[in-house]
């Protein structure tokens, strides 16, 4: 049977402040959603997690732990709304449960509705799984995600969700086995445009929708009958962590290796430290996301004042190469190529365009091709360098 309320490993009820949370931040708007989280208790899918402790690695919270305190560590933490890590391989993280806001946010912009066939890619602990079973069926819900699939196959046979088809596989090739489908939810973000798979869009019916978290917003692409698909982005921001890796690695809008990189190349020698001036003053995330949107190579990250601007904006290329800007318009540039120089023309364009949110922005596949844009599809938004298609 679904666990619904009660009493489950202590834990009485807890997620209904959760849940009244969630719909107070407008996540939950949609009421059968709602009902879902409500009756499909978290802590069912997350009966440990490890928390890190800076320079100390990490501690466990589980729900049979002996000690008290860590049993109310975990009792606390998994009805915050935040991303926890189920599984360590080697010392890091390699299993974890999303930010139940985001995946709200996630399966709202899904537009669900009854005998819909749906692909989740990114299996996580199953909880996005088992929300998605409880609202269309778990024989219409398909999940694959890299890592093994038994312990969230387990979890979701153990909270009355067996009939939910849950695989390992390359997420990038989605699971043509379950197809057609209607619905394609990745519920990880990617790192660019290039980086939406043509699979997602070939095992979905014609009229589907897919739904990726790229650049830091949610963009639905419609499945057209011959083939392509296209659509624009939704207006509230999605940061579910990569599809590949722990939540919070990378830095920011962007993707890439920056930080490391960076380190790695210091330790090199060949460092050289340059020091000029920009027009670009401290931005909102719309500006990171448009800039992560056309120049994917760059991993892209900021420090935000109360007001959510930007008050300093770091750029950083595979290379080790940097730009950091600080609030005075000063920038400091390190590594062998020049990265700022593409940042200030695309803060030039996005400025010229009336400082487009993310609402004004698109994606296209069509075959091998896939390209972003500003207000319809044949206005490609790309760095300068590298004009995008068509």
């Amino acid at each position: 049977m679904k666990q619904r309320s009660g009493e489950a490993g202590g834990v009485r009820e807890p997620w209904a402040g959760l849940v009244a949370e969630l719909a107070a931040q407008g996540a939950l708007d949609d009421p059968a959603w709602r009902t879902a989280f409500e009756e499909v208790p978290r802590h069912a899918f997350v009966p440990a997690f490890h928390r890190p402790l800076p320079g100390q690695g990490w501690v466990r919270a589980a729900a049979d732990d002996p000690d008290p305190r860590r049993r109310a560590d975990w009792a606390r933490g998994v009805y915050e709304d935040t991303a926890l890590v189920l599984r360590l391989d080697g010392g890091a993280a390699a299993a974890w449960c999303r930010r139940p806001s985001q995946t709200a946010r996630l399966l709202d912009g899904m537009q669900a509705g009854e005998g819909q066939r749906v692909l989740e890619v990114g299996t996580g602990s199953g909880y996005g799984a088992a929300l998605l079973a409880h609202r269309l069926g778990a024989e219409r819900v398909f999940t694959v995600g890299p890592g093994p699939a038994e312990e969230p196959a387990r979890r979701l046979a153990d909270a009355g969700y067996g009939g939910v088809t849950a695989v390992s596989g390359d997420v990038a090739k989605g699971w043509p086995a379950g197809a057609p489908y209607d619905r394609v939810v990745v519920a990880g973000d990617v790192s660019g445009p290039a980086a939406v798979s043509a699979d997602w869009v070939a095992q979905c019916r014609p009229g589907a929708a897919v739904l990726v978290p790229v650049g830091g917003a949610l963009v639905r692409l419609r499945v057209a009958a011959d083939g392509t698909a296209a659509g624009r982005f939704l207006p509230v921001p999605v940061r579910l962590g990569p599809l590949h890796g722990p939540p919070g690695a990378g830095g920011g809008a962007g993707a890439g290796g920056g930080r490391d990189g960076t380190r790695a190349a210091r330790r090199t020698g060949w460092l050289r430290a340059r020091r000029s001036r920009t027009g670009i003053r401290p931005e909102g995330p719309a500006f990171l996301f448009a800039l992560a949107l056309a120049l994917p190579e760059l991993e892209v990250w900021a420090a935000y004042d109360r007001g959510r601007r930007s008050t300093w904006l770091t750029v950083a290329a595979p290379d080790g190469s940097t730009a950091r800007a600080a609030p005075d318009g000063a920038v400091s540039r390190t590594g062998p190529q020049e990265v700022w120089p593409a940042v200030e023309e695309l803060h030039d364009r996005w400025t010229a365009e009336g400082r487009p949110g993310w609402e004004r922005f698109g994606l296209t596949l069509a075959g091998d091709r896939q390209w972003a844009w500003l207000d319809r599809p044949d206005r490609a938004w790309a760095a300068p360098e590298r004009p995008g298609a068509p």
